[in-house]
């Protein structure tokens, strides 16, 4: 063991696992001389074994050693960052290492950025409650985010940097490629050709694969027949190797770039730049922040700015910066206050952290005031609404009973609906996310089946307490008791009848357009009911898989739904535990008959503009839900529920509120223009 000690013996660095310990004092660390103070501390025959086998004979052993161990930083480089990155997290102050403990997967500079930002009052009650709020848990949500987006994308470019999703990543962005050669099947697997399938790409048939087997951090490229092709590389060049030359030849011409490598990191980037893809029924984290309309003192610069103008709007101009921008600011109550506008209004900058993830919007409340503005609630601030309008934290919405059922549930008429083999087979399969294809134009009825929470390798995330009552984003409430036989254990067929007994998956056509702008849904999908339902009756649960959101986003996927949910831990019915929050990483994919019911859209020359106010004749109502995840810990996240709006007969169209709004159509619309 090796540690690096200060002036007073304490250890700051301990490398290795013995059990005697090699003391370097810092001073020498820090001048490059560890390798030196090994050579003088290790008997000559252990220090002689670190050396290459055939040292250069015109070095030191020392620089003969520095030689070796640079020829294997490569090899290496993976767990020497993973190393770097645990060390220089250690935060500093109790606070820090409060914050730290609370959120563990936070980098120490945005636990700093979290710190930054708190009162004395807020620190005690951090120290003391050992808990942060729901606009700090939200806080902290965004910079996990930003964390795992620079951790993706820097994945990209340094080997080193790796994650489990990289690969995953890595062929999504293949896959965006003009001119890839979708109709191939290309597999990348651990360990052997028949070892765990990290990830694929393409449609074809598998005994015509393009194999990649990972060794370590590197990836062989193998033939269908499993012969290796070339040395092991990085992932973009071992594919480089098992595409057929024509193939490879046209995807680089198309994108402009002299290696697959170089190609796969523009795709990223160019997704990356699109922004979060749209996520149905969304919650928004800035919903759980404190309703007040305040400004907080807190946010004010220390010190007036200088050679403001005032303008007729009430904001403050500074004078033109070097680059030909300008920063803004209001006056409220003596107090001068940063600003930025976007489209939605103008944001609160905090002094204290220009680049906070909590920036509320502001709005004038009278001739010299301004006020939060609560009407506004976007990803990056705004006041909130409680998490169901109109109800009480005594509200029967927020008691939490078990799961588990009392009596059998009754089920569809027996033998109505046959199922073949393969299809109970698939509703049994606990097959990942990597292994679907979930994309429009797809649907297989077996994943009605299938337990409708699952996890990113896809095993059921069962369901042990749920709230006794669901509201709609209306507040309409509506009983569990209605959705528990979809939500059966290990139902399989049972629960995947009282899908298919009412509702089917078919192509649209032009008897389903309510708009002309409608066309291009013409040869998709849809779903229709196959019987009558009655107004109020539950149609289902809205299910599907845990997907990594940066791969959600890379994949375009449209069918995700907002999982996500700040109601407030604590033990439920059944259970001591405390339920983890659903990972800020993640986000929910569906695959059963209800993530394919359309919406509707209001237009402007042609393009979808705004959610239709009227026209649906289905409804979801939220239910937060603890699951038990693999390692049997508790998990807490939101379960949609559908019911019936009114009467629907026997070939009856679903239309469901998506709860997109303009931004984000703008947003989807712009780009498939």
């Amino acid at each position: 063991m090796v540690n690096i000690v200060d002036e007073q013996g304490k250890t700051l660095i301990s490398l290795g696992g013995g059990t005697q310990a090699i003391k370097v004092p810092l001073a020498r660390f820090r001048k490059g001389e560890l390798l030196y103070c090994l050579e003088s501390a290790l008997p000559t025959t252990e220090f002689n074994e670190l050396l290459p086998a055939e040292p250069a004979p015109h070095r030191t052993h020392v620089e003969n050693l520095a030689q070796r161990l640079s020829q294997t930083v490569p090899e290496h480089s993976h767990r020497l960052f993973t190393w770097l990155e645990q060390t220089l997290k250690q935060p500093g102050s109790g606070v820090e290492q409060e914050i730290g403990k609370l959120v563990p997967d936070l980098p120490a500079s945005q636990v700093e950025e979290m710190a930054s930002v708190l009162s004395p009052e807020q620190r005690g009650r951090l120290l003391r409650e050992k808990s942060l709020t729901r606009q700090q848990h939200w806080e902290a949500d965004q910079y996990l985010q930003q964390a795992e987006a620079s951790r993706l994308l820097a994945s990209l470019h340094l080997e080193s940097m790796s994650t489990p999703q990289t690969p995953e990543m890595m062929l999504a962005a293949l896959e965006q490629l003009p001119g890839w050669p979708l109709s191939r099947r290309l597999e990348v697997r651990d360990i052997g050709t028949s070892g765990p399938l990290l990830c694929s790409s393409g449609t074809g048939d598998a005994s015509q694969r393009l194999l990649i087997i990972r060794e370590g951090q590197h990836y062989r490229p193998r033939d269908s027949q499993g012969r290796t092709l070339a040395e092991p590389s990085d992932l973009p060049t071992a594919i480089s190797h098992v595409l057929p030359p024509t193939e490879l030849d046209a995807v680089l011409r198309q994108a402009q770039e002299s290696t697959l490598k170089e190609a796969m990191r523009k795709s990223s980037q160019k997704s990356m730049a699109q922004g979060l893809i749209a996520k149905r029924a969304p919650f928004k984290r800035s919903d759980s922040f404190p309703k007040r309309h305040r400004i907080e003192p807190a946010f004010a610069d220390p010190a007036p700015p200088a050679g403001l103008t005032l303008r007729a709007d009430g904001i403050y101009q500074a004078p033109v910066l070097p680059d030909g921008s300008y920063r803004y600011y209001i006056l409220d109550n003596a107090r001068y206050y940063r600003v930025q506008a976007d489209d939605s209004g103008w944001r609160l900058i905090d002094a204290r952290s220009h680049f906070r993830a909590y920036q509320p919007y502001l709005r004038k409340h009278s001739e010299s005031g301004w006020e939060l503005d609560g009407t506004v609630a976007t990803p990056f601030g705004g006041v909130p609404r409680p998490d169901f309008e109109g109800t009480a934290p005594s509200d029967s919405s927020e008691t939490f009973v078990s799961a588990e059922p009392a009596t059998d549930y009754e089920s569809a008429d027996e033998g109505a609906i046959v199922y073949t083999a393969d299809e109970l087979q698939h509703m049994r399969s606990s097959a990942s996310y990597q292994q679907s294809a979930n994309h429009l134009g797809s649907f297989e009825r077996a994943n009605n089946g299938r337990y409708p929470l699952r996890d990113t390798e896809g095993q059921p995330l069962r369901i042990k307490s749920i709230q006794a009552t669901g509201r709609t984003r209306s507040g309409k409430a509506y009983s569990k008791a209605l959705i528990m036989p979809f939500i059966e254990w290990e139902g399989f067929e049972k629960v995947a009848a009282l899908y298919d007994e009412k509702l089917t998956v078919t192509p649209f056509t032009a008897a389903h357009q309510k708009f002309p702008e409608e066309a291009s849904l013409l040869g998709q999908s849809t779903v229709v009911t196959t019987k009558a339902i009655a107004k109020g009756e539950a149609l289902g649960v809205y299910g599907g898989e845990l997907v990594p959101s940066r791969i959600a986003q890379q994949r375009r996927d449209p069918y995700l739904l907002d999982v996500h949910t700040w109601a407030q831990p604590g033990a439920q019915v059944g259970s001591t535990q405390t339920p983890k929050m659903v990972s800020a990483f993640l986000s929910f994919s569906g695959d059963n008959v209800l993530s394919r019911i359309n919406t509707m859209f209001e237009y402007s020359n042609g393009t979808p503009v705004r959610q239709a106010k009227t026209g649906y004749n289905v409804e979801d109502a939220r239910f937060i839900v603890d699951v038990l995840t693999a390692d049997q810990s508790r998990m807490r996240l939101r379960l949609s529920a559908f019911f019936a709006t009114e009467d629907l007969a026997a070939g009856t169209e679903l239309r469901w509120d998506y709860g997109y709004d303009e931004k984000m159509i703008k947003q989807l619309f712009s780009k498939a223009n």
